[in-house]
């Protein structure tokens, strides 16, 4: 594939080729699904996701000393005023110690933790506890407000705690009186941070990605959000953490993943949920980071990453190398970026039955995009900009293209401003991840060799 190298800070336009993105599932499509060519099935599990969304609050939070204990439970209990419990659930604190729970309403949402000393799934007394509590040291309800939908707890297990004993025989009770399918509710979002990835799972895959787009609260209860590796942590190599797009799923990094140097490098994914809105990602992305570092302190890092990856990548290093005051990420590379949105989200915005989280924050003029480059990250890192231009005019697309995202948004002038070289690609949008010669760009770049 031809590339082009732009070091001028303001192109206002690209090259065009014929011959559409062959991406099934693109950006495009998948934004502009809800009005022409979604499926029922996609806008009824879309609905229905948002429906939960409005009455649902996400309570998480990190066990501080995890490490210690081989098996750490949290749970999440929900009673009613009488005192009765009416439902719960449980999750395994992961490796670092995050858990998540999504509950439904404000009222009377208990969160405990404990340390599983004698591994028989049930606390004992003695056994390190933990227990949100009032300003007076006892047991109470997380405090959730209306308008704040995620609450962050820290924990810290103690031997010394002990969980009351009435609150425990009112859980054994709400057992006993049910199955685990009635008091269970399966509402924890699996959290994973370095946990090692088989890329060939189900959930990794390119079928699967548009899930994430169309059931934002579904997709994370089920398959779970983090940051993977696909081989253990090495201190003697960088991390290079990789963000996909829209609809786009791990395997999509599959041609980079094969040929990174991996005496160099170590290849990390972030996996999430598509259609979720794009700052709170970006938090999200923010704060696995942070984990990983505060574990195991590596002194280096960079972030690749493809569409609307791009725009999660950047509302992520905002917050960590802008308010945090990092300083060991020290590459960026974003790929066929829509740096000014999207008509097609503005259009489903407007008219869709149901609307993506998403579209709100890729449509042209959004509050998310218009914050984005406040700030510069140019005295914080390197960035580069790569686009791609094979596409032709459709109906959503203006004639400079490259199938799926406008040449005019990839290059927005503010993106070019703040960029150290801008270099073009005559491929579609998906091709530009698995084009031998955009991936040794990039690996130069990552090297510093193309300054």
């Amino acid at each position: 594939m031809r590339k082009d190298r732009l070091d001028q800070p303001h192109l206002r336009s690209g090259h065009s080729r014929r011959g559409p993105s062959s991406w099934g599932c693109s950006l495009a499509a998948l934004l502009a699904g809800a009005l022409v060519s979604a499926s029922g099935c996609s806008l009824f599990r879309l609905a229905e996701d948002l429906k939960a969304m409005e009455r649902s609050y996400v309570i998480d939070g990190i066990v501080a000393n995890s490490d210690r204990y081989e098996k750490v439970y949290a749970f999440s209990i929900e009673r009613d005023p009488s005192g009765r419990i009416v439902s719960a659930d449980r999750a395994r604190a992961g490796t670092l110690g995050a858990f998540a729970f999504v509950v439904e309403g404000a009222e009377g949402h208990y969160v405990l933790a404990y340390a599983d000393l004698n591994d028989d799934d049930r606390y004992q007394v003695g056994e390190p506890a933990w227990f949100h509590a009032d300003s007076n040291g006892r047991l109470a309800p997380v405090d959730l407000t209306p308008g704040k939908t995620t609450v962050r707890l820290s924990v810290e297990l103690d031997p010394a705690t002990r969980i009351a004993d009435d609150f425990l025989a009112a859980a054994r009770a709400a057992r006993n009186n049910q199955s685990d399918d009635q008091l269970f509710r399966n509402s924890s979002i699996p959290i994973s941070l370095g946990e090692i990835a088989d890329l060939d799972e189900e959930r990794f895959s390119n079928e699967a990605g548009s899930r994430g787009l169309w059931e934002p609260l579904s997709f994370p209860l089920h398959d779970g959000i983090g940051i993977f590796f696909l081989e253990p942590y090495d201190p003697d190599r960088i991390p290079v953490l990789f963000v996909y797009g829209a609809g786009g799923s791990p395997q999509n990094w599959r041609y980079f993943f094969d040929h990174l140097d991996r005496e160099l490098y170590q290849p990390w994914f972030f996996f999430y949920p598509t259609g979720r809105r794009l700052d709170e990602v970006g938090r999200w992305l923010d704060e696995g980071v942070a984990l990983l570092h505060d574990h195991f302190t590596f002194r280096r890092m960079h972030v690749v990453a493809h569409s609307m990856g791009g725009l999660v990548a950047r509302a992520f290093l905002l917050k960590h190398v802008r308010d945090r005051g990092t300083r060991y990420i020290e590459t960026f590379v974003t790929l066929s970026t829509p740096w000014a949105g999207h008509q097609a989200a503005a259009s489903g915005v407007a008219r869709s039955p149901s609307v993506v989280p998403a579209w709100y924050d890729l449509s042209p003029g959004s509050e998310f995009l218009s914050g984005l480059f406040r700030d510069s990250l140019r005295e914080y890192l390197d960035p580069y900009l790569l686009f791609s231009f094979r596409g032709s005019r459709t109906p959503i697309l203006p004639a400079s293209n490259d199938g799926v995202v406008s040449l005019e948004s990839q290059l927005a002038p503010a993106a070019q401003a703040e960029a150290l070289a801008l270099y073009g690609f005559d491929d579609a949008h998906m091709e530009i991840v698995s084009d031998p010669e955009v991936f040794a760009l990039v690996e130069r770049l990552l090297r510093g060799e193309d300054k």
